[in-house]
């Protein structure tokens, strides 16, 4: 085989391997800081901008019901309510990602699930996986529960967070219209407290905890009605135990997805303190709540925020623009960076400090994520690696920092890992 034919194989075979199909994920490294070249423009993103900003004052969900319906665990009657969304969004050039995904609950949990007709459906939830079987009208009926999570069909997953892209083009107006949150490292996490009950769904479905705590709705104390229920956007930090809430959708009831940003914020950190006890870790709120401070984005304040030390490890920086609603999926009005990339990305001078220094794994970012890649395909395929298994197939959560076991030998073979 000739030279060229080998470097075409190389090319097919480094394409098939791509991070995500998502403009612009955080999956993937930034694409200024990257060996790979962006197939979008700073241009497209800046466009893509302003086009959610009008549709978003045209186009507005029913996040009542959503929110009654996420509290209760109620996904009944959603087919025709899809159908609408898939017309409406079939009319619009800018994808929302509003779409609102059809769920069934067994026990608790949300079940991520596929329409098949006289087939048995394997449903994969929390522990083990439950078998259902469905009948000819398309409903799904309980079943039991068997072992081990590895069977079964993978299903589509669901989009209940607002996720951010690599902050690419830089917003000409990011001093007056964006704030930016420093983010601790963890795992995304919503957060759904109702009917005297609090339940932690990863960004893909899979409720992974349900526990008592003093959000409203949250234990059977503070349940008084079915109307108390709270849905939050957090990160879970393991080591310091903590749910460090990142925005708010829904406070006792009231939705708030169609609200700007600086008032989902300003409404967050005035609510919060109102909860006595709900900072601290007791037997009815073994989890503390924390909400995530915001700054504002000058180059003064991104300063003085880079210098500032932090009850946690620090995972990254989340820009939001200020009149953003608050839309399920990936959007280009929240922006994510390294803090170590703010000076090479916004052209701002920062100081020398933790922060600020480009990590070893810097480079060898794109190498780890396309081999994360690859075993999830191979377990897709039902190849699961030992890896895969361990890691429950899950997409590379949002927020995560990948970690150096030892110092890389070479580029061509990196020896660092990467965490979920």
């Amino acid at each position: 085989m000739n030279a060229g034919k080998m470097e075409e194989l190389s090319q097919a075979l480094a394409g098939s391997f791509s991070v995500s199909q998502d403009l612009n994920s955080t999956a993937a490294p930034h694409p200024r800081l990257s060996q790979y070249k962006s197939k979008y423009s700073s241009l497209e993103q800046s466009e893509r901008r302003r086009q959610l900003l009008e549709l978003q004052k045209l186009k507005r969900l029913d996040y009542v019901n959503h929110a009654r319906r996420l509290a209760e665990d109620d996904w009944t009657g959603m087919e025709s309510e899809e159908e609408e969304e898939k017309k409406d969004d079939e009319k619009m050039e800018v994808d929302t990602g509003k779409k609102l995904p059809k769920r069934y609950a067994n026990q608790g949990r949300v079940w991520r699930t596929v329409w098949r007709r006289n087939r048995k459906i394997v449903c994969h939830g929390a522990k083990g996986a439950c078998v259902k079987e469905e009948n000819m009208t398309g409903s799904i009926t309980p079943g039991v529960e068997e072992g081990g999570g590895d069977e079964g069909i993978d299903m589509l997953g669901c989009r209940e967070l607002m996720l951010s892209e690599w902050l690419i083009d830089v917003p000409s107006d990011l001093g007056q219209e964006w704030i930016v949150v420093v983010c601790p490292v963890g795992k995304r996490a919503l957060i759904v407290a109702s009917q005297g009950s609090t339940s932690a769904y990863t960004k893909s479905g899979y409720c992974v905890n349900r526990f008592s705590s003093l959000l409203p709705g949250g234990n059977r104390r503070n349940s008084t009605t079915a109307k108390d229920y709270t849905i939050l956007d957090c990160i879970y930090n393991e080591v310091n135990q903590t749910y460090y809430v990142l925005d708010v959708m829904c406070w006792r009831g009231h939705p708030f997805y169609d609200c700007q940003t600086d008032f989902r914020f300003y409404w967050m950190h005035s609510k919060l303190p109102e909860e006595e006890g709900l900072g601290e870790k007791t037997k009815l709120n073994p989890f503390k709540f924390v909400g995530l401070k915001n700054f504002p984005c000058t180059p003064e304040s991104l300063c003085k925020v880079l210098s500032m030390d932090f009850p946690f490890e620090v995972d990254g920086l989340l820009f939001y623009h200020k009149q953003a609603h608050y839309s399920p999926g990936s959007t280009p009005l929240v922006g994510w960076l390294r803090p170590y990339m703010v000076s090479d990305v916004l052209g701002i001078a920062v100081p020398a400090g933790p922060l600020t220094t480009k990590p070893e794994y810097a480079g060898y970012q794109l190498q780890q994520i396309i081999e994360h890649k690859k075993s999830q395909k191979e377990g897709i395929m039902g190849k699961l690696t030992p890896r895969a298994s361990e890691n429950g197939c899950y997409e590379l959560e949002h927020l995560s920092t990948p970690k150096l076991k030892s110092p890389p030998q070479s580029p061509n073979h990196p020896e660092s890992l990467m965490e979920n």
